[in-house]
């Protein structure tokens, strides 16, 4: 029989055209979008923060200098609801909706919108309106807090009722405001939820707002509704449906009227990811290889300083022998160029050498605080902490000289800096956060987060960025001594307490890394010095995997680029997060299937979740599995981790670490002997009944090393 060849090839284009399209049909990717996109009247007024920053004891405007963030404040959702959405995975964008609206090309990376009006009144409210309900018609959920926002303009008028009826419609709620009460006496619980609804502050004496409004999906979840007791009428206050969700004004948080002190009413962290139904693996920068991710920096104030613990010693000479050396944990310590320029002398010559000294330390990082230490960075209200002749302010001269001055002058060969830390209120404004990101310089400070028996709340743990237009500044992980010593003025051991915000960011659930930050004047006295070693010991005693600020920084910068994606097939494929090696499955109970997934080092189980180690910034795919694995893979190692090799009875890789060589391998066979071989030394080591081999050996040295480490079966 013979055919045509023609249709021949056509046939076979038509079978290998299907053959790959069942293929792709059968792993399909669906990326995941980990952007929230948060609407803001920007005329409302802003939220007061911790007080944050640094400046320097003594100088003329050191009081301002160390309160500026109080006096300028935040817009609402980045102070309080942004630290759970970012450990929930979400990167949070911010729009003016008094300014402009998104258009659909822009929406496109939104699957969420996020508002907490504090009023009802807002310019364009009609437009708004009209936006905001297309939204909802595309399918983006909503989620409210506090006010819905639009029924009035800024002049008062009140928005049409078609905007607001087509809007009440389409969000799947009936809404009376007509229909209030702020009468605690008039108010009761119908029904209550108080693992969501009762966090931090209970709903006793609380009862404090009543508005007539009813979700009207059959399939909502209501967790608070509330009842007047002289109509009857009834108010779905807390609750989540298909369209997103809502909080009634008076119960997403409580401030105290005395000490204006706030806790959360709702669990933002369960609210939220059920809201947003957040099932992705979450980029974690709390954690490296399952060890909580420790990092320490010192801002260059008092440096030159005299300090009273050892007469004629200035407090970086102290820092050195009593800190820097002793410790054998990396610290990356910064300089004031002012502190040298304004000095003269055998003072100059001595600061220089200290420096350099420090410099040269093989745990140390260099990195500037500027030039001349603004106190305050606001164009209007600049001030800076040191008068130097012929210095003006810019970027260029406050960062990238002071950047250049020491690489030229102060480190030794080989060992550069590009990394800065913001000085007094830092809140740097639009101009000097540009220049960082055209030099690609690394920046960090500012946030301040506490969670301690003074502040204790997740209200105070600041977000992972501040938000200066449409660029971030990347916050340090917790608040400095001057936080805890009331700027200065004692008790001079306050220090000692941010343990306390180490351990409730801890557990129980594990949302900041462990950052002992302070200044060089914490070494003037000797409760200061005691209050910071007993941080450090604090530190040591814990399972950390210590890394620089700038690999800190790093994290934070695969935690922005990070994209996810889901397969059909069940696998996730997790890419381009750079230095962050480590995603997050929440209330996940299963293991890491280790022979079917690629790029994956291994897990851990903790706290209900699940950690899972990646072996590069590039590319994994992660397929989860109900059964425990039966080949050996990474459970904990407190560093880096690469050339990772394993195989029946063995297993062969190196370590990047300091101080100590720590880590856990899983999968092993149960309760047998295996040899470790470190650096050239070898133990017999005995796995427990769970397959599970534990080693931890401290290390002479205290630099950064890549450790080979071989272990075998017998």
């Amino acid at each position: 029989m013979m055919v045509n060849c023609s249709v021949m090839k056509s046939i076979n284009f038509l079978l290998t055209a299907l053959f790959f399209s069942l293929i792709c049909c059968a792993a399909s990717a669906e990326p995941v979008h980990r952007h929230i996109l948060a609407v803001i009247d920007g005329s409302e007024e802003r939220v007061g923060a911790v007080i944050q920053g640094d400046a320097i004891p003594g100088t003329e405007a050191y009081v301002a200098g160390a309160g500026g963030a109080s006096a300028q404040g935040v817009n609402i959702i980045e102070q309080y609801a942004e630290t759970p959405l970012n450990h929930l995975g979400y990167i949070v964008d911010y729009v003016d909706v008094t300014k402009r609206l998104p258009d659909d090309a822009e929406m496109q990376k939104y699957d969420a919108i996020f508002s907490w009006f504090q009023d009802n009144k807002l310019k364009g409210a009609a437009d708004y309106g009209r936006w905001i309900t297309k939204q909802l018609e595309k399918g983006k959920k909503l989620i409210v807090f506090d006010e819905f926002g639009f029924d009035l303009d800024d002049k008062e008028n009140p928005t049409p009722e078609k905007e607001m009826g087509d809007f009440y419609k389409a969000f799947s709620v009936s809404y009376n405001p007509g229909d209030t009460t702020d009468s605690p006496l008039l108010i009761e619980v119908a029904q209550n939820d108080p693992q969501m609804t009762e966090f931090e502050r209970n709903l006793k004496g609380g009862l404090i707002n009543f508005i007539g409004v009813a979700v009207q999906d059959k399939g909502a979840r209501v967790f608070l509704k509330l009842r007047r007791k002289d109509t009857g009428a009834t108010s779905d206050a807390v609750f989540i449906h298909s369209k997103g969700a809502y909080v009634l004004p008076g119960y997403v948080i409580y401030v105290n009227p005395g000490d204006q002190q706030t806790r959360w009413r709702i669990n933002p962290f369960k609210f939220f990811a059920e809201a947003l139904k957040s099932d992705f693996p979450k980029p974690d920068i709390t954690t490296l290889n399952g060890m909580r991710i420790f990092f320490s920096h010192i801002d260059g104030d008092g440096v030159e300083s005299r300090s009273l613990l050892e007469t004629g010693k200035i407090c970086g000479e102290v820092a050195y022998e009593r800190i820097l050396k002793k410790y054998k944990l990396p610290v990356s310590a910064s300089l004031i160029v002012g502190s040298i320029i304004g000095s003269r002398g055998d003072e100059r010559e001595r600061l220089v050498e200290t420096i350099k000294r420090i410099f040269a330390l093989p745990n140390v990082e260099p990195a500037s605080h500027g030039w001349a230490h603004p106190l305050v960075w606001s164009g209007k209200k600049r001030k800076m902490a040191f008068r130097l002749p012929g210095y003006t302010y810019s970027p260029e001269n406050e960062i990238g000289n002071s950047i250049k001055y020491i690489n030229d002058n102060l480190t030794p060969a080989g060992k550069k800096t590009n990394l800065f830390f913001w000085t007094g209120d830092c809140m740097p404004d639009y101009e000097a956060l540009k220049y960082v990101y055209d030099y690609n310089i690394m920046a960090i400070n500012g946030g301040d987060a506490r969670f301690d028996n003074g502040y204790p709340s997740y209200a105070y743990v600041s977000s992972l960025f501040r938000h200066v237009g449409e660029l971030l500044q990347d916050h340090s992980s917790n608040a400095n001594e001057i936080i805890y010593t009331n700027i200065w003025t004692g008790p001079f051991y306050g220090y000692r307490y941010v343990t306390e915000t180490f351990e409730r960011t801890e557990s129980p659930m594990r949302v900041r890394a462990i950052g002992v930050y302070y200044h060089y004047f914490s070494l003037e006295r000797e409760s200061s010095a005691q209050a910071l070693e007993q941080v450090y010991d604090w530190a040591l005693a814990h399972e950390i995997a210590p890394v620089f600020a700038s690999e800190y920084l790093k994290n934070l910068n695969g935690f922005l680029s990070a994209k996810i994606e889901r397969l059909s097939d069940g696998k996730w494929i997790v890419s381009d997060t750079g230095s962050l090696r480590t995603v997050r499955f929440d209330n996940y109970k299963g293991f890491v299937d280790i022979e079917r997934s690629k790029g994956v080092l291994g897990f851990l189980p903790y706290q209900g979740s699940l950690y899972v180690h990646l072996d590069n910034g590039e590319r994994s795919e992660i397929v989860l599995t109900g059964a425990r694995p039966s080949l050996a893979y990474l459970a904990k190692a407190d560093g880096m981790v690469k050339n990772w090799k394993a195989g029946a009875g063995a297993v062969d890789f190196e370590l990047h670490a300091i101080g100590r060589v720590q880590f856990v391998i899983g999968g092993l066979a149960a309760s047998r002997n295996y040899t470790v071989t470190v650096q050239g030394t070898s133990a017999e080591i005995k796995s427990d009944a769970a397959g599970n081999l534990n080693f931890s050996r401290e290390l002479d040295d205290n630099r950064f090393e890549w450790i080979a480490i071989a272990i075998k079966e017998g």
